[in-house]
């Protein structure tokens, strides 16, 4: 779990201006985080999982001005798969894949906002909600 980082059940995450390239673990190819996590101004390139493939969040992502680009799955969620809602923001997603749900991004519990992000060539629907909790996704001024 976790490639490049795991973020336990007790601790709390901020990442900024970082980059992870070429990572690769069963569960969230660059970062599995079991608790909050905010990630700002970050690139994720070419990370490889089969859930998550850039980040595995099981509680709520914050997600800000950052670039998603080539991260692969088996399974869902190219770049990011989602147990805990998130806030998205201003954030690129380039040409991610998954072999069956969400190329870009998988989100199965949490109310989840996004907002200002951009889209490009993200295999199998590049958003795929599958909330099992009854959340709620509000996507606007996103292409």
């Amino acid at each position: 779990m976790g490639g490049a980082i795991l973020i336990g059940s007790r601790a709390t995450a901020s990442i900024t201006g970082a980059s992870f390239n070429k990572n690769r673990a069963s569960t969230g190819g660059a970062v599995y985080a079991s608790k909050d996590i905010s990630i700002t101004e970050t690139v994720f390139e070419g990370n490889d999982a089969k859930w998550g493939g850039a980040v595995f969040a099981s509680k709520k992502l914050t997600l800000k001005n950052s670039s998603l680009k080539n991260n692969n799955v088996a399974s869902a969620g190219g770049a990011l798969y989602l147990q805990g809602g998130a806030d998205i923001n201003k954030t690129n997603f380039i040409e991610n894949t998954a072999d069956r749900n969400g190329g870009a991004i998988y989100i199965k519990k949490g109310d989840s906002n996004i907002t200002e992000c951009e889209f490009t060539k993200n295999g199998i629907q590049a958003i795929f909600i599958d909330h099992d909790d009854n959340g709620i996704t509000k996507i606007s001024d996103t292409k």
